[in-house]
Protein backbone atom coordinates (compact mmCIF):
# COMPACT_ATOMS: atom_id res chain seq x y z
CA UNK A 1 0.00 0.00 0.00
CA UNK A 2 1.28 3.44 -0.95
CA UNK A 3 1.52 6.26 1.61
CA UNK A 4 -1.00 8.37 -0.26
CA UNK A 5 -3.56 5.54 -0.02
CA UNK A 6 -3.55 5.50 3.80
CA UNK A 7 -6.49 7.22 5.50
CA UNK A 8 -5.93 10.69 6.99
CA UNK A 9 -6.74 9.69 10.57
CA UNK A 10 -4.09 6.97 10.49
CA UNK A 11 -1.58 9.39 9.00
CA UNK A 12 -2.26 11.90 11.80
CA UNK A 13 -1.90 9.20 14.47
CA UNK A 14 1.32 7.96 12.90
CA UNK A 15 2.61 11.54 12.65
CA UNK A 16 1.77 12.19 16.31
CA UNK A 17 3.51 8.97 17.33
CA UNK A 18 6.59 9.93 15.33
CA UNK A 19 6.68 13.40 16.89
CA UNK A 20 6.29 11.99 20.39
CA UNK A 21 8.57 8.96 20.12
CA UNK A 22 11.31 10.07 17.73
CA UNK A 23 12.84 12.93 19.80
CA UNK A 24 12.76 10.85 22.99
CA UNK A 25 14.24 7.86 21.19
CA UNK A 26 16.97 9.93 19.57
CA UNK A 27 17.82 11.59 22.87
CA UNK A 28 17.80 8.24 24.65
CA UNK A 29 19.95 6.62 21.99
CA UNK A 30 22.36 9.55 22.13
CA UNK A 31 22.59 9.25 25.91
CA UNK A 32 22.99 5.48 25.58
CA UNK A 33 25.74 5.88 22.99
CA UNK A 34 27.56 8.56 24.97
CA UNK A 35 27.36 6.51 28.17
CA UNK A 36 28.64 3.43 26.36
CA UNK A 37 31.53 5.41 24.88
CA UNK A 38 32.34 6.87 28.28
CA UNK A 39 32.25 3.44 29.95
CA UNK A 40 34.41 1.93 27.20
CA UNK A 41 36.86 4.83 27.43
CA UNK A 42 37.07 4.60 31.22
CA UNK A 43 37.43 0.83 31.07
CA UNK A 44 40.21 1.08 28.47
CA UNK A 45 42.05 3.61 30.62
CA UNK A 46 41.58 1.49 33.73
CA UNK A 47 42.83 -1.65 31.98
CA UNK A 48 45.87 0.21 30.66
CA UNK A 49 46.64 1.51 34.13
CA UNK A 50 46.33 -2.00 35.54
CA UNK A 51 48.65 -3.64 33.02
CA UNK A 52 51.23 -0.91 33.52
CA UNK A 53 51.05 -1.37 37.30
CA UNK A 54 51.29 -5.13 36.81
CA UNK A 55 54.28 -4.63 34.52
CA UNK A 56 55.96 -2.58 37.27
CA UNK A 57 55.14 -5.31 39.79
CA UNK A 58 56.56 -8.01 37.51
CA UNK A 59 59.66 -5.93 36.90
CA UNK A 60 60.08 -5.39 40.65
CA UNK A 61 59.64 -9.11 41.31
CA UNK A 62 62.27 -10.10 38.76
CA UNK A 63 64.52 -7.29 40.01
CA UNK A 64 64.29 -8.89 43.45
CA UNK A 65 65.18 -12.21 41.84
CA UNK A 66 68.16 -10.68 40.06
CA UNK A 67 69.29 -9.00 43.28
CA UNK A 68 69.03 -12.30 45.11
CA UNK A 69 70.97 -14.22 42.50
CA UNK A 70 73.58 -11.44 42.44
CA UNK A 71 73.94 -11.71 46.21
CA UNK A 72 74.24 -15.46 45.90
CA UNK A 73 76.97 -14.97 43.30
CA UNK A 74 78.86 -12.61 45.59
CA UNK A 75 78.56 -15.05 48.49
CA UNK A 76 79.61 -17.94 46.24
CA UNK A 77 82.61 -15.96 44.95
CA UNK A 78 83.74 -15.02 48.48
CA UNK A 79 83.41 -18.62 49.62
CA UNK A 80 85.30 -19.92 46.59
CA UNK A 81 88.25 -17.53 46.96
CA UNK A 82 88.36 -18.07 50.72
CA UNK A 83 89.63 -21.55 49.94
CA UNK A 84 92.55 -20.23 47.90
CA UNK A 85 93.47 -18.90 44.48
CA UNK A 86 92.23 -21.18 41.66
CA UNK A 87 94.75 -22.44 39.13
CA UNK A 88 94.96 -24.91 36.23
CA UNK A 89 97.20 -27.91 36.92
CA UNK A 90 97.36 -30.84 34.50
CA UNK A 91 94.36 -29.45 32.67
CA UNK A 92 92.36 -29.49 35.91
CA UNK A 93 91.15 -26.65 38.12
CA UNK A 94 92.87 -26.79 41.47
CA UNK A 95 92.27 -24.67 44.57
CA UNK A 96 94.96 -24.93 47.21
CA UNK A 97 95.69 -28.52 46.14
CA UNK A 98 92.00 -29.43 45.90
CA UNK A 99 90.86 -30.71 42.48
CA UNK A 100 87.50 -29.13 41.55
CA UNK A 101 86.79 -31.27 38.46
CA UNK A 102 84.05 -33.83 39.03
CA UNK A 103 83.93 -32.97 42.72
CA UNK A 104 80.85 -31.36 44.19
CA UNK A 105 82.10 -30.81 47.73
CA UNK A 106 82.95 -27.12 47.24
CA UNK A 107 79.72 -26.28 45.36
CA UNK A 108 77.70 -28.24 47.92
CA UNK A 109 79.18 -26.19 50.77
CA UNK A 110 78.43 -22.96 48.91
CA UNK A 111 74.86 -24.10 48.13
CA UNK A 112 74.30 -24.77 51.84
CA UNK A 113 75.05 -21.11 52.47
CA UNK A 114 73.17 -19.56 49.53
CA UNK A 115 70.32 -22.01 49.20
CA UNK A 116 70.56 -21.95 45.41
CA UNK A 117 72.28 -23.67 42.54
CA UNK A 118 76.07 -23.34 42.15
CA UNK A 119 78.14 -24.47 39.17
CA UNK A 120 81.79 -24.09 38.12
CA UNK A 121 82.93 -24.00 34.49
CA UNK A 122 86.48 -24.36 33.17
CA UNK A 123 87.67 -22.50 30.08
CA UNK A 124 88.84 -24.96 27.44
CA UNK A 125 89.29 -24.57 23.70
CA UNK A 126 87.38 -21.25 23.57
CA UNK A 127 84.45 -22.73 25.45
CA UNK A 128 83.37 -23.08 29.06
CA UNK A 129 82.70 -26.67 30.11
CA UNK A 130 80.92 -27.45 33.37
CA UNK A 131 83.15 -29.36 35.79
CA UNK A 132 81.12 -29.21 39.00
CA UNK A 133 77.51 -28.52 39.99
CA UNK A 134 75.47 -28.68 43.17
CA UNK A 135 72.42 -30.30 41.50
CA UNK A 136 72.57 -34.06 41.16
CA UNK A 137 72.15 -35.07 37.52
CA UNK A 138 71.08 -38.31 35.88
CA UNK A 139 70.94 -40.70 38.86
CA UNK A 140 73.94 -39.23 40.66
CA UNK A 141 76.27 -39.65 37.66
CA UNK A 142 78.71 -36.72 37.68
CA UNK A 143 79.32 -34.60 34.56
CA UNK A 144 82.52 -35.10 32.59
CA UNK A 145 84.16 -32.20 30.91
CA UNK A 146 82.35 -32.79 27.63
CA UNK A 147 78.79 -33.14 28.80
CA UNK A 148 77.61 -29.56 29.55
CA UNK A 149 78.77 -26.19 28.29
CA UNK A 150 77.91 -22.62 29.04
CA UNK A 151 76.14 -20.86 26.19
CA UNK A 152 78.14 -18.90 23.65
CA UNK A 153 76.49 -15.73 24.93
CA UNK A 154 77.60 -16.46 28.49
CA UNK A 155 81.14 -17.25 27.30
CA UNK A 156 81.30 -14.02 25.30
CA UNK A 157 80.03 -11.79 28.11
CA UNK A 158 81.97 -13.38 30.96
CA UNK A 159 85.19 -14.75 29.49
CA UNK A 160 85.83 -12.40 26.61
CA UNK A 161 84.26 -9.19 27.96
CA UNK A 162 85.14 -9.96 31.60
CA UNK A 163 81.63 -9.02 32.78
CA UNK A 164 79.29 -10.29 35.44
CA UNK A 165 76.29 -11.56 33.49
CA UNK A 166 72.75 -12.66 34.42
CA UNK A 167 70.83 -15.05 32.20
CA UNK A 168 68.21 -17.80 32.48
CA UNK A 169 68.47 -21.45 31.49
CA UNK A 170 66.39 -24.59 31.76
CA UNK A 171 67.82 -27.34 33.95
CA UNK A 172 66.06 -30.65 34.49
CA UNK A 173 62.84 -29.16 33.11
CA UNK A 174 62.93 -26.16 35.44
CA UNK A 175 63.88 -22.59 34.64
CA UNK A 176 66.69 -20.98 36.65
CA UNK A 177 67.88 -17.41 36.90
CA UNK A 178 71.68 -17.56 36.78
CA UNK A 179 74.44 -15.05 37.55
CA UNK A 180 77.89 -15.64 36.03
CA UNK A 181 81.33 -14.19 37.01
CA UNK A 182 84.88 -14.90 35.76
CA UNK A 183 87.15 -17.18 37.85
CA UNK A 184 90.72 -15.80 37.69
CA UNK A 185 94.09 -17.32 38.60
CA UNK A 186 96.98 -15.61 40.38
CA UNK A 187 97.97 -13.84 37.14
CA UNK A 188 94.42 -12.40 36.78
CA UNK A 189 93.76 -14.67 33.82
CA UNK A 190 90.18 -15.96 33.39
CA UNK A 191 90.35 -19.71 33.74
CA UNK A 192 86.72 -20.45 34.46
CA UNK A 193 83.21 -19.22 35.26
CA UNK A 194 81.39 -19.26 38.58
CA UNK A 195 77.60 -19.60 38.30
CA UNK A 196 75.01 -19.02 41.05
CA UNK A 197 71.38 -19.75 40.20
CA UNK A 198 67.94 -19.72 41.77
CA UNK A 199 64.69 -21.30 40.50
CA UNK A 200 62.30 -18.87 38.77
CA UNK A 201 59.20 -20.79 39.82
CA UNK A 202 58.77 -19.16 43.26
CA UNK A 203 58.87 -15.71 41.63
CA UNK A 204 56.49 -16.76 38.82
CA UNK A 205 54.14 -18.23 41.44
CA UNK A 206 54.27 -14.96 43.33
CA UNK A 207 53.29 -13.07 40.16
CA UNK A 208 50.50 -15.57 39.44
CA UNK A 209 49.18 -15.27 42.97
CA UNK A 210 49.21 -11.51 42.79
CA UNK A 211 47.40 -11.57 39.40
CA UNK A 212 44.89 -14.06 40.69
CA UNK A 213 43.90 -11.72 43.51
CA UNK A 214 43.05 -8.94 41.05
CA UNK A 215 39.53 -9.32 39.60
CA UNK A 216 38.42 -6.90 36.90
CA UNK A 217 34.67 -6.43 37.03
CA UNK A 218 33.01 -9.68 38.06
CA UNK A 219 35.01 -12.30 36.14
CA UNK A 220 37.88 -10.40 34.44
CA UNK A 221 41.49 -11.52 34.91
CA UNK A 222 45.14 -11.03 33.93
CA UNK A 223 46.98 -13.29 31.54
CA UNK A 224 50.43 -13.37 29.91
CA UNK A 225 51.53 -14.70 26.51
CA UNK A 226 54.89 -14.59 24.76
CA UNK A 227 55.67 -13.64 21.16
CA UNK A 228 55.25 -17.25 20.07
CA UNK A 229 51.66 -17.24 21.29
CA UNK A 230 52.36 -19.54 24.22
CA UNK A 231 50.24 -18.83 27.30
CA UNK A 232 52.58 -18.19 30.24
CA UNK A 233 50.04 -17.20 32.87
CA UNK A 234 46.28 -17.82 32.63
CA UNK A 235 43.54 -19.14 34.94
CA UNK A 236 42.91 -22.21 32.76
CA UNK A 237 44.85 -22.06 29.45
CA UNK A 238 48.40 -22.09 30.79
CA UNK A 239 50.82 -23.88 28.46
CA UNK A 240 48.51 -23.73 25.43
CA UNK A 241 49.18 -21.71 22.28
CA UNK A 242 46.76 -19.02 21.11
CA UNK A 243 48.64 -17.75 18.08
CA UNK A 244 45.82 -18.96 15.81
CA UNK A 245 43.52 -16.30 17.30
CA UNK A 246 43.44 -12.91 15.56
CA UNK A 247 43.43 -11.00 18.85
CA UNK A 248 46.68 -12.71 19.92
CA UNK A 249 48.34 -11.88 16.60
CA UNK A 250 47.33 -8.23 16.93
CA UNK A 251 48.53 -7.98 20.53
CA UNK A 252 51.89 -9.56 19.68
CA UNK A 253 52.29 -7.27 16.67
CA UNK A 254 51.27 -3.99 18.32
CA UNK A 255 52.70 -4.82 21.78
CA UNK A 256 50.68 -2.13 23.55
CA UNK A 257 47.10 -0.82 23.39
CA UNK A 258 43.49 -1.96 23.76
CA UNK A 259 41.54 -4.56 21.83
CA UNK A 260 37.96 -5.80 21.86
CA UNK A 261 37.17 -9.34 20.75
CA UNK A 262 34.60 -12.06 21.31
CA UNK A 263 35.56 -14.74 23.81
CA UNK A 264 33.18 -17.62 24.45
CA UNK A 265 30.32 -15.69 22.90
CA UNK A 266 30.85 -12.51 24.95
CA UNK A 267 32.46 -9.18 24.12
CA UNK A 268 35.74 -8.78 25.93
CA UNK A 269 37.83 -5.61 26.25
CA UNK A 270 41.54 -6.07 26.94
CA UNK A 271 44.36 -3.69 27.73
CA UNK A 272 47.89 -4.97 27.12
CA UNK A 273 51.53 -3.94 27.26
CA UNK A 274 54.90 -5.47 26.44
CA UNK A 275 57.53 -6.61 28.99
CA UNK A 276 60.66 -6.78 26.88
CA UNK A 277 62.96 -8.51 29.41
CA UNK A 278 60.89 -11.69 29.22
CA UNK A 279 59.27 -11.13 25.79
CA UNK A 280 55.91 -11.14 27.53
CA UNK A 281 52.63 -9.50 26.50
CA UNK A 282 50.85 -8.69 29.76
CA UNK A 283 47.06 -8.44 29.34
CA UNK A 284 44.21 -7.40 31.60
CA UNK A 285 40.70 -8.15 30.30
CA UNK A 286 37.06 -7.89 31.31
CA UNK A 287 33.70 -8.73 29.77
CA UNK A 288 32.20 -5.36 28.88
CA UNK A 289 28.64 -6.32 29.82
CA UNK A 290 29.71 -6.45 33.45
CA UNK A 291 30.27 -2.68 33.33
CA UNK A 292 27.08 -1.83 31.47
CA UNK A 293 24.70 -1.60 34.44
CA UNK A 294 24.20 2.18 33.80
CA UNK A 295 23.42 1.36 30.18
CA UNK A 296 20.81 -1.14 31.25
CA UNK A 297 19.22 1.50 33.46
CA UNK A 298 19.13 3.94 30.54
CA UNK A 299 17.67 1.24 28.29
CA UNK A 300 14.94 0.35 30.79
CA UNK A 301 14.12 3.99 31.43
CA UNK A 302 14.07 4.71 27.72
CA UNK A 303 11.65 1.84 27.14
CA UNK A 304 9.29 3.15 29.81
CA UNK A 305 9.47 6.71 28.48
CA UNK A 306 8.94 5.61 24.88
CA UNK A 307 5.88 3.55 25.85
CA UNK A 308 4.50 6.48 27.87
CA UNK A 309 5.06 8.94 25.04
CA UNK A 310 3.60 6.46 22.57
CA UNK A 311 0.41 6.28 24.62
CA UNK A 312 0.23 10.07 24.93
CA UNK A 313 1.02 10.44 21.24
CA UNK A 314 -1.72 7.97 20.34
CA UNK A 315 -4.29 9.81 22.46
CA UNK A 316 -3.26 13.17 21.04
CA UNK A 317 -3.14 11.77 17.51
CA UNK A 318 -6.63 10.27 17.79
CA UNK A 319 -8.05 13.52 19.21
CA UNK A 320 -6.31 15.71 16.66
CA UNK A 321 -7.14 13.43 13.74
CA UNK A 322 -10.81 13.48 14.66
CA UNK A 323 -10.88 17.28 14.62
CA UNK A 324 -9.57 17.10 11.06
CA UNK A 325 -10.97 13.89 9.62
CA UNK A 326 -14.55 14.12 10.97
CA UNK A 327 -15.52 17.08 8.77
CA UNK A 328 -13.40 15.58 5.94
CA UNK A 329 -15.34 12.31 6.26
CA UNK A 330 -18.60 14.26 6.16
CA UNK A 331 -17.47 16.02 3.00
CA UNK A 332 -16.36 12.69 1.51
CA UNK A 333 -19.74 11.14 2.31
CA UNK A 334 -21.49 14.09 0.70
CA UNK A 335 -19.26 13.85 -2.37
CA UNK A 336 -20.02 10.13 -2.69
CA UNK A 337 -23.76 10.82 -2.55
CA UNK A 338 -23.40 13.51 -5.21
CA UNK A 339 -21.43 11.09 -7.40
CA UNK A 340 -24.35 8.68 -7.08
CA UNK A 341 -26.76 11.39 -8.24
CA UNK A 342 -28.11 12.40 -4.81
CA UNK A 343 -27.86 16.19 -4.67
CA UNK A 344 -30.06 16.55 -1.60
CA UNK A 345 -27.09 16.87 0.80
CA UNK A 346 -25.85 19.68 3.03
CA UNK A 347 -22.52 19.72 4.88
CA UNK A 348 -22.79 21.26 8.33
CA UNK A 349 -19.53 22.79 9.53
CA UNK A 350 -19.58 26.09 11.39
CA UNK A 351 -15.80 26.35 11.86
CA UNK A 352 -13.99 29.33 10.37
CA UNK A 353 -10.77 27.54 9.48
CA UNK A 354 -9.78 26.21 6.06
CA UNK A 355 -11.92 23.10 6.51
CA UNK A 356 -14.96 25.24 7.28
CA UNK A 357 -14.29 27.34 4.21
CA UNK A 358 -13.90 24.16 2.15
CA UNK A 359 -17.25 22.90 3.48
CA UNK A 360 -18.97 26.12 2.42
CA UNK A 361 -17.33 25.96 -1.01
CA UNK A 362 -18.41 22.33 -1.39
CA UNK A 363 -21.99 23.20 -0.37
CA UNK A 364 -22.00 25.94 -3.01
CA UNK A 365 -20.64 23.55 -5.61
CA UNK A 366 -23.29 20.94 -4.73
CA UNK A 367 -25.99 23.60 -5.12
CA UNK A 368 -24.61 24.51 -8.55
CA UNK A 369 -24.47 20.84 -9.50
CA UNK A 370 -28.05 20.43 -8.32
CA UNK A 371 -29.13 23.31 -10.58
CA UNK A 372 -27.06 21.91 -13.46
CA UNK A 373 -28.58 18.47 -12.99
CA UNK A 374 -32.05 19.97 -13.04
CA UNK A 375 -31.17 21.81 -16.26
CA UNK A 376 -29.77 18.57 -17.70
CA UNK A 377 -32.99 16.74 -16.87
CA UNK A 378 -34.96 19.56 -18.45
CA UNK A 379 -32.76 19.47 -21.54
CA UNK A 380 -33.14 15.68 -21.78
CA UNK A 381 -36.89 16.02 -21.61
CA UNK A 382 -36.73 18.66 -24.32
CA UNK A 383 -34.60 16.31 -26.43
CA UNK A 384 -36.92 13.37 -25.96
CA UNK A 385 -40.18 15.19 -26.49
CA UNK A 386 -40.05 18.77 -27.75
CA UNK A 387 -37.12 18.18 -30.19
CA UNK A 388 -37.70 14.56 -31.20
CA UNK A 389 -41.35 15.11 -32.20
CA UNK A 390 -40.66 17.85 -34.80
CA UNK A 391 -37.71 15.91 -36.18
CA UNK A 392 -39.92 12.84 -36.54
CA UNK A 393 -42.48 14.95 -38.40
CA UNK A 394 -39.75 16.22 -40.74
CA UNK A 395 -38.64 12.65 -41.40
CA UNK A 396 -42.25 11.61 -42.13
CA UNK A 397 -42.86 14.43 -44.58
CA UNK A 398 -39.53 13.79 -46.31
CA UNK A 399 -40.57 10.14 -46.81
CA UNK A 400 -43.91 11.27 -48.30
CA UNK A 401 -42.26 13.82 -50.59
CA UNK A 402 -39.74 11.23 -51.83
CA UNK A 403 -42.59 9.00 -52.96
CA UNK A 404 -44.30 11.88 -54.78
CA UNK A 405 -41.25 13.53 -56.40
CA UNK A 406 -39.87 12.65 -59.86
CA UNK A 407 -37.32 15.46 -60.19
CA UNK A 408 -33.83 13.92 -59.60
CA UNK A 409 -32.42 17.10 -58.17
CA UNK A 410 -35.26 17.44 -55.67
CA UNK A 411 -35.05 13.72 -54.81
CA UNK A 412 -31.35 14.11 -54.00
CA UNK A 413 -32.15 17.09 -51.77
CA UNK A 414 -34.94 15.21 -49.98
CA UNK A 415 -32.61 12.18 -49.41
CA UNK A 416 -30.04 14.52 -47.83
CA UNK A 417 -32.79 15.90 -45.54
CA UNK A 418 -33.89 12.37 -44.64
CA UNK A 419 -30.30 11.14 -44.01
CA UNK A 420 -29.47 14.03 -41.67
CA UNK A 421 -32.90 13.72 -39.99
CA UNK A 422 -32.14 10.04 -39.25
CA UNK A 423 -28.76 11.04 -37.93
CA UNK A 424 -30.31 13.64 -35.64
CA UNK A 425 -32.93 11.15 -34.41
CA UNK A 426 -30.13 8.62 -33.69
CA UNK A 427 -28.14 11.25 -31.81
CA UNK A 428 -31.16 12.28 -29.72
CA UNK A 429 -31.95 8.65 -28.90
CA UNK A 430 -28.31 7.88 -27.97
CA UNK A 431 -28.04 10.97 -25.78
CA UNK A 432 -31.30 10.09 -24.07
CA UNK A 433 -30.18 6.48 -23.60
CA UNK A 434 -26.80 7.47 -22.14
CA UNK A 435 -28.47 9.89 -19.74
CA UNK A 436 -30.79 7.13 -18.59
CA UNK A 437 -27.90 4.68 -18.16
CA UNK A 438 -25.93 7.19 -16.05
CA UNK A 439 -28.83 7.41 -13.61
CA UNK A 440 -29.19 3.64 -13.34
CA UNK A 441 -27.19 1.75 -10.70
CA UNK A 442 -28.63 -1.75 -11.13
CA UNK A 443 -30.08 -3.60 -14.11
CA UNK A 444 -32.71 -6.31 -14.32
CA UNK A 445 -30.49 -9.33 -14.89
CA UNK A 446 -31.84 -12.59 -16.23
CA UNK A 447 -30.68 -15.54 -18.32
CA UNK A 448 -30.15 -14.50 -21.95
CA UNK A 449 -28.50 -16.34 -24.84
CA UNK A 450 -26.05 -13.77 -26.20
CA UNK A 451 -25.59 -15.76 -29.43
CA UNK A 452 -29.28 -15.38 -30.26
CA UNK A 453 -29.18 -11.68 -29.39
CA UNK A 454 -26.18 -11.09 -31.68
CA UNK A 455 -27.83 -13.05 -34.51
CA UNK A 456 -30.85 -10.74 -34.25
CA UNK A 457 -28.55 -7.69 -34.33
CA UNK A 458 -26.84 -9.05 -37.47
CA UNK A 459 -30.24 -9.52 -39.12
CA UNK A 460 -31.16 -5.90 -38.28
CA UNK A 461 -28.02 -4.65 -40.04
CA UNK A 462 -28.26 -6.99 -43.01
CA UNK A 463 -29.54 -4.26 -45.40
CA UNK A 464 -26.55 -2.08 -44.50
CA UNK A 465 -24.20 -5.04 -44.94
CA UNK A 466 -25.69 -5.78 -48.34
CA UNK A 467 -25.38 -2.17 -49.35
CA UNK A 468 -21.59 -2.28 -48.65
CA UNK A 469 -21.28 -5.85 -49.97
CA UNK A 470 -19.86 -7.01 -46.63
CA UNK A 471 -19.99 -10.45 -45.01
CA UNK A 472 -20.24 -11.39 -41.33
CA UNK A 473 -18.40 -14.53 -40.19
CA UNK A 474 -20.21 -15.45 -36.95
CA UNK A 475 -18.10 -18.14 -35.26
CA UNK A 476 -20.33 -19.42 -32.47
CA UNK A 477 -21.97 -22.81 -31.98
CA UNK A 478 -24.61 -23.82 -29.43
CA UNK A 479 -25.97 -21.64 -26.64
CA UNK A 480 -24.18 -19.05 -24.54
CA UNK A 481 -26.32 -18.35 -21.44
CA UNK A 482 -25.34 -15.08 -19.79
CA UNK A 483 -26.45 -13.09 -16.75
CA UNK A 484 -27.51 -10.01 -18.69
CA UNK A 485 -30.06 -7.25 -19.21
CA UNK A 486 -31.78 -6.46 -22.49
CA UNK A 487 -29.44 -3.45 -22.77
CA UNK A 488 -26.77 -5.95 -23.90
CA UNK A 489 -28.34 -5.80 -27.37
CA UNK A 490 -27.27 -2.12 -27.58
CA UNK A 491 -23.68 -3.21 -26.89
CA UNK A 492 -23.66 -5.68 -29.79
CA UNK A 493 -25.53 -3.24 -32.03
CA UNK A 494 -23.00 -0.45 -31.44
CA UNK A 495 -20.01 -2.74 -31.96
CA UNK A 496 -21.39 -4.12 -35.23
CA UNK A 497 -22.49 -0.67 -36.42
CA UNK A 498 -18.98 0.73 -35.84
CA UNK A 499 -17.39 -2.25 -37.57
CA UNK A 500 -19.59 -1.65 -40.65
CA UNK A 501 -18.92 2.12 -40.62
CA UNK A 502 -15.16 1.89 -40.42
CA UNK A 503 -14.60 -1.10 -42.71
CA UNK A 504 -14.09 -0.83 -46.46
CA UNK A 505 -16.66 -2.21 -48.89
CA UNK A 506 -16.51 -5.89 -49.75
CA UNK A 507 -14.61 -6.63 -46.54
CA UNK A 508 -15.39 -9.11 -43.78
CA UNK A 509 -16.38 -8.80 -40.10
CA UNK A 510 -15.58 -11.69 -37.76
CA UNK A 511 -17.68 -12.18 -34.61
CA UNK A 512 -16.57 -14.77 -32.01
CA UNK A 513 -17.65 -15.86 -28.53
CA UNK A 514 -14.92 -17.39 -26.31
CA UNK A 515 -15.03 -19.13 -22.94
CA UNK A 516 -13.13 -16.92 -20.44
CA UNK A 517 -13.74 -18.77 -17.18
CA UNK A 518 -16.61 -17.04 -15.35
CA UNK A 519 -17.26 -14.84 -18.37
CA UNK A 520 -18.03 -15.01 -22.08
CA UNK A 521 -15.67 -12.91 -24.19
CA UNK A 522 -17.35 -11.47 -27.30
CA UNK A 523 -15.02 -10.12 -30.02
CA UNK A 524 -15.83 -8.12 -33.15
CA UNK A 525 -12.97 -8.00 -35.67
CA UNK A 526 -12.92 -5.61 -38.63
CA UNK A 527 -10.39 -4.99 -41.39
CA UNK A 528 -10.55 -1.20 -41.49
CA UNK A 529 -7.85 1.37 -40.84
CA UNK A 530 -7.37 0.37 -37.18
CA UNK A 531 -6.99 2.63 -34.15
CA UNK A 532 -3.79 4.30 -32.95
CA UNK A 533 -2.55 3.25 -29.50
CA UNK A 534 -3.02 6.77 -28.13
CA UNK A 535 -6.76 6.59 -28.95
CA UNK A 536 -7.51 3.09 -27.68
CA UNK A 537 -8.73 4.33 -24.27
CA UNK A 538 -9.99 7.67 -25.51
CA UNK A 539 -12.68 6.30 -27.83
CA UNK A 540 -14.75 4.92 -24.93
CA UNK A 541 -15.33 8.40 -23.49
CA UNK A 542 -18.30 10.60 -24.45
CA UNK A 543 -17.87 12.70 -27.59
CA UNK A 544 -14.36 11.31 -28.14
CA UNK A 545 -13.66 9.81 -31.55
CA UNK A 546 -10.62 8.67 -33.46
CA UNK A 547 -10.37 10.64 -36.69
CA UNK A 548 -11.71 8.59 -39.61
CA UNK A 549 -11.75 10.21 -42.99
CA UNK A 550 -15.26 10.65 -44.40
CA UNK A 551 -17.01 8.79 -41.54
CA UNK A 552 -19.28 10.80 -39.25
CA UNK A 553 -20.51 9.91 -35.76
CA UNK A 554 -21.76 11.40 -32.49
CA UNK A 555 -19.07 9.88 -30.26
CA UNK A 556 -21.71 8.41 -27.93
CA UNK A 557 -21.95 4.81 -29.16
CA UNK A 558 -18.87 3.41 -27.42
CA UNK A 559 -19.61 5.48 -24.29
CA UNK A 560 -22.97 3.67 -24.15
CA UNK A 561 -21.17 0.34 -24.62
CA UNK A 562 -18.78 1.14 -21.76
CA UNK A 563 -21.58 2.13 -19.35
CA UNK A 564 -23.66 -0.98 -20.11
CA UNK A 565 -20.66 -3.30 -19.67
CA UNK A 566 -19.75 -1.56 -16.39
CA UNK A 567 -23.30 -2.14 -15.13
CA UNK A 568 -22.89 -5.81 -16.11
CA UNK A 569 -19.64 -6.07 -14.09
CA UNK A 570 -17.63 -6.89 -17.19
CA UNK A 571 -14.66 -5.40 -19.03
CA UNK A 572 -14.05 -4.04 -22.52
CA UNK A 573 -11.25 -2.91 -24.75
CA UNK A 574 -9.75 -2.80 -28.21
CA UNK A 575 -6.60 -4.28 -29.71
CA UNK A 576 -5.00 -4.46 -33.12
CA UNK A 577 -6.23 -7.08 -35.58
CA UNK A 578 -3.51 -9.78 -35.59
CA UNK A 579 -4.54 -10.78 -39.15
CA UNK A 580 -3.57 -7.41 -40.63
CA UNK A 581 -5.24 -3.99 -40.74
CA UNK A 582 -8.21 -3.28 -38.52
CA UNK A 583 -9.24 -3.66 -34.89
CA UNK A 584 -10.62 -6.24 -32.48
CA UNK A 585 -13.22 -4.85 -30.05
CA UNK A 586 -13.97 -7.11 -27.09
CA UNK A 587 -16.34 -7.20 -24.13
CA UNK A 588 -16.90 -9.72 -21.35
CA UNK A 589 -20.31 -10.76 -20.02
CA UNK A 590 -20.76 -12.90 -16.91
CA UNK A 591 -21.99 -16.44 -17.47
CA UNK A 592 -25.35 -17.40 -16.06
CA UNK A 593 -25.03 -19.66 -13.03
CA UNK A 594 -27.93 -21.92 -11.99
Amino acid sequence: MKLRDIRLNRKFIAFALILSILPVSLLGLYAYDQTQNYIDSELKEKLQDQVKLEKDYINATFSTAREKVSNNLNTSSDELYSRGIPDIVDNKMVINGYVVNNNSDIVADITNQTGGRVAIFKVKNNRAVEISESIEQNDNINYTETENFASDKVYREVVIKNNTYIDRSKIQGQWYLNAYRPIKDSSDKTIGILCAGIPEKPFINKIKSQMKNIVIGETGYFYVINSDGKVIIHPNLEGENVLNYDFAKEMIAKKEGNIKYIWKGRDKLVGYTYYEQRDWVIASGAFVEEFYAPLHSIRDSLTIVVVAFALMGSVFGIWFSRTITKPVDEMLEAANKVSEGDFDVDIKDTSKDEIGQLSKALNSMIANLRDSNNLKDLFTDILRHDLLNPVTVIKGYSDVLLKMEDDEKKIKTLETIKRNTNKLINMIENASKLTKLNTVEELDFKQLDIKSIFEEVINNYQPTLDEKQMDVDFRAEGEYPARADSFIEDVFSNLLSNAIKYSPEKSKIIIEIHDAGKFWEVTVTDFGEGIADKNKQLIFERFKRAEKGGVKGSGLGLAIVKRIIELHGGELGVRDNPQGKGSVFWVTVEKYQE
